[in-house]
């Protein structure tokens, strides 16, 4: 039984995505075994929801693109640092981590001698490049500073670690560890009027096969692949509709796009959406379009465990949940012919699909359970912590 922690998240913002739904899962997670959870980052909807969940949360801004800000978050976390004694303190973005290095070297000056404790710092790079076509050297920069200060950075996915190890840090200040997970559903958790329910707020047809991907509205996630497959497909079929559920930048382009290809009947753009679970479950197949390496993505876990057939470019990441032909199906990273050729065919034939569902659903169970992950997360803390005080008193000692 790990001992009762102060752990405080910090992230680039709380609005909807996979960093923060695994953030909300955490807490609810840490908070069932008496943990104090914080979470620290710029306004979204997700602040509400950790809050329901017992966090305390802290409004920062946590922009490198306004580096002025980042005084005033300093300072704020300065006196989180004072009053609240935390012990751990996990920072997920770069801008965050670069406020955590310069707040602990502030404290170390002004509160040496006052006995007040220092949090141990840990971080995690989440994903890699911004775009696919993002230079290297930028990545690098961006890794860089997500570790800045870190006693201890978790790799969470190959590729990660793979551009994690070119940095110039000791290697032993990376430790793999799964940071990620979902809660297992129930086989029966959605009903079938929730389902029509749903299908009837956003206009699909009670019929119509339904195709889905859910991320933000950015370069990364490679939305534009997923329409230009779907104007196929449509060409091929007229009983599938596709949906789109995120918000981001990108919102207005990608409307243009459906229009160009003359598809706002057949490609629906959702925006964020609460009701992931019920998407997925009115879902026949799940896509990933991104062909930027990173971590696997929430989604993609979540869509196996309530055994939506996943379709996904194939990339080094993606194969931590998709074993071609065993969990799920790869196609060429970017070939829009084969990923439409891939939905056809789950479509047209899901008896031969039956078994890499099952499959993919245990494989979740096994490895991205959020209950495992979580105490797999906590013990990792209670060693760094056992660390830091051994290495502080090796200090005084010396």
């Amino acid at each position: 039984m790990n001992k009762q922690m102060k752990i405080l998240f910090l992230c680039r913002s709380l609005h909807i995505g996979g960093v923060e739904k695994n953030l909300l899962l955490l807490t609810e997670e840490f908070k069932k075994k008496g943990h104090w959870i914080g979470v620290g980052a710029a306004p979204g909807i997700v602040a509400e929801m950790m809050q329901a969940k017992g966090a305390i949360y802290y409004e920062y801004s946590f922009s490198v693109k306004k580096p002025w800000t980042l005084l005033n978050d300093i300072k704020k976390l300065l006196n989180i640092f004072y009053h609240n004694e935390i012990d751990i303190i996990h920072s997920f973005s770069a801008a965050s981590s670069v406020v955590v290095l310069f707040t602990r070297l502030i404290f170390k000056i002004l509160y040496r001698k006052s006995g007040k404790k220092m949090p141990t710092s840990v971080s995690s790079v989440m994903g890699l490049q911004g775009s696919p076509s993002e230079l290297e050297i930028v990545t690098h920069i961006r890794n860089l500073l997500v570790t800045l200060g870190a006693q201890r950075v978790f790799i969470i996915s190959p590729e990660i670690g793979r551009m994690c190890y070119k940095l110039p840090l000791k290697k032993s200040l990376f430790k793999k560890l799964p940071v990620v997970g979902i809660r297992i559903p129930d086989s029966g958790n959605v009903s079938e009027k929730e389902k029509q329910d749903f299908k009837e707020k956003y206009g699909i047809a009670l019929g119509a096969k339904v195709v889905s991907t859910i991320g933000r509205l950015d370069t990364e996630k490679s939305h534009d692949l997923f329409i230009r497959a779907a104007s196929l497909i449509i060409s091929k079929s007229e009983n599938i509709q596709f949906i789109i559920a995120g918000k981001g930048r990108l919102k207005e382009s990608l409307d243009d796009l459906i229009k160009e290809l003359n598809l706002n009947s057949r490609v629906k753009l959702i925006g964020a959406t609460t009701e992931v679970n019920l998407l997925l479950a009115i879902s026949d197949v799940y896509v990933k379009p991104g062909v930027v390496n990173g971590f696997i993505g929430i989604t993609v876990l979540e869509a196996q465990a309530m055994r939506i057939p996943v379709v996904a470019f194939d990339t080094v990441d993606v194969r931590i949940a998709i074993t071609p032909g065993s969990t799920g199906v790869l196609v060429n990273a970017g070939d829009i012919g084969q990923l439409s050729e891939a939905i056809i065919n789950i479509i047209e034939k899901p008896e031969e699909y039956a078994d890499i569902v099952i499959a993919a659903r245990q494989k979740v169970e096994a490895y991205f359970s959020i209950i495992q992950v979580a105490e797999g997360l906590l013990n990792a803390y209670s060693e760094e912590m056992a660390l830091s005080e051994y290495n502080n008193l090796y200090k005084l000692l010396k």
